[in-house]
């Protein structure tokens, strides 16, 4: 036996080392092409791969720890980046807390955003002392901090978490309770945070009422059959001074109305106005009743939910009653005049247009002074229907100067709106191209369609918003909505 290696090592060896230097040289390894790039350029690919991935942080694995396994170069960049790491989520799982840690740690002296959730926790579990213990040295770094749960254990563990973190630097906070059944008024939880705090969002929870004196922006979002409480968002809003965007969404959710008088609802400083999701006729009609904002510019609305059996969860809503009340207001100059644009959007339950002509009417009376107003293909209809006389876009909105309607109206709507834009006009038509003499042809015929009940042909205007729709994809190739504004 010699100091050499036997033979048939040799032999089996070589092969090997061939194969994989071939191997190297036909497929190359495709992530070895990012050595050559200069760090600037490798640093802003790994910002623009975090900010598309920060939303799907699952709380468990931080989207950032696939950057460091890429590539060797990467992994330095990314590593020596401090404020790469500073957005992370936090779970009850047990590898979380270590890589939370880790990013803590990377961050150095960055502010920090923070999701924390809190999912099924078990009996007597510790689990709020364990994530006090780690947010409490780097409660002064925080700057957004989200919170997930979705039960009353979660619930429970997250408020202590809460009721003993000083977050003094905190800018905007978001608290999401997800429970399947939800009923009965929202359930109060404290703020915390000092007076920096500017954004606030709650799902199914309604806040303690603490002195948000510079709060910003409020979003709050119902889950289930819910009251909101006039007196609470009265009470709420005073203590708000600053707020300019309030935001309901609100899932079936309905204004108590059991009281013989309801209070006011001030709002001074606020300027957009947003009632989205679903919300209920009740909870729309009652609330802008109740509602003084001076200064409101922008009313973003949704079609009220009008299939929900509101008798189940609120008292059904007179239209006419509403309108009276309104316009009551009007004559004491307490509409909203210093609204300028109105957003309606879309309701998903198939109802047809002429099912939203009172809370159409109703706008009009709340808004009498838009100029702006954006609106569905399929509520337009509802506008400019001639039933009885009443076409909302010729009677109300004489300031309206700016139409956006979102889809493809078809020829007989929009044989409408060119008559009414002629007419607001006169016979100049800015912003709008077209054949003026087959546009009244058009206009002409779906008059006569209207003549026998005054109403347009709902299946009729569908099937030929169909056909439309379906010709302009073919010459297009694709499916997609326009947006068409109309300026006068």
């Amino acid at each position: 036996m010699s100091g050499s290696s036997p033979a048939w090592i040799a032999e089996r060896s070589q092969p090997k080392t061939l194969v994989t230097e071939q191997a190297l040289k036909l497929d190359p390894k495709p992530f070895d092409s990012l050595s050559k790039l200069p760090p600037k350029l490798l640093t802003l690919i790994a910002r623009f791969y975090l900010r598309s991935s920060s939303d799907d942080d699952d709380g468990y694995f931080p989207a950032i720890l696939l950057l460091t396994h890429i590539n060797l170069r990467l992994r330095q960049i990314v590593i020596g980046t401090p404020d790469m790491w500073t957005s992370f989520g936090m779970s009850d799982a047990e590898g979380s807390f270590h890589l939370v840690r880790l990013c803590i740690t990377r961050s150095k002296l960055q502010p920090l955003k923070i999701q924390l959730h809190a999912s099924v926790c078990a009996e007597g579990s510790d689990l709020g002392d364990r994530f006090y213990d780690l947010l409490h040295p780097v409660a002064s770094r925080i700057r957004i901090f989200k919170v997930y749960m979705t039960e009353k254990r979660a619930l429970k563990i997250s408020e202590g978490v809460l009721a003993k973190l000083e977050l003094p630097t905190l800018k905007e906070i978001g608290l999401y309770y997800d429970r399947i059944y939800h009923a009965g008024f929202l359930q109060s939880i404290r703020i915390p945070g000092g007076a920096n705090l500017e954004i606030l969002t709650l799902k199914g929870l309604f806040p303690g009422c603490p002195n948000l004196s510079n709060l910003k922006c409020l979003t709050l979002t119902s889950a289930g059959y819910c009251k909101w409480s006039p007196g609470y968002i009265s009470l709420l809003l005073s203590r708000s001074p600053s707020l300019q965007n309030l935001t309901f969404i609100g899932t079936e959710a309905v204004f108590d109305v059991e009281c013989e008088k309801q209070p006011d609802v001030p709002a001074s400083s606020l300027r957009y106005l947003g009632m989205k999701g679903g919300v209920t006729a009740n909870f729309a009609a009652y609330f802008l009743l109740a509602l003084h904002a001076p200064n409101l510019e922008t009313v973003d609305i949704a079609i009220p939910l009008l299939r929900v059996n509101e008798w189940m969860i609120g008292a059904p809503v007179s239209w006419e009653d509403m309108i009276d009340q309104m316009e009551t207001r009007f004559l004491r100059k307490e509409t909203f005049r210093t609204v300028r644009s109105l957003v309606i959007d879309p309701e998903d339950d198939g109802s047809r247009p002429h099912r939203f002509r009172g809370f159409f009417r109703f706008l009009a009376a709340a808004f009498p002074c838009i100029t702006s107003l954006d609106v569905n293909q399929k509520e337009i209809r509802g506008l400019i229907s001639s039933r009885n006389g009443n076409n909302l876009l010729e009677s109300g909105w004489d300031l309206l100067d700016t139409l956006t309607i979102r889809g493809s109206p078809s020829r007989g709507t929009l044989a409408r709106i060119l008559a009414f834009a002629r007419a607001r006009n006169g016979t100049h038509l800015d912003g709008l191209e077209g054949d003026e003499e087959n546009s009244g042809e058009e206009y002409a015929s779906s008059e006569e369609d209207d003549d026998e009940t005054g109403w347009v042909d709902d299946d009729t205007d569908e099937r030929e918003g169909e056909d439309e729709r379906t010709k302009s994809e073919e010459e297009s190739g694709g499916g997609e909505s326009k947006k068409g504004t109309v300026g006068w």
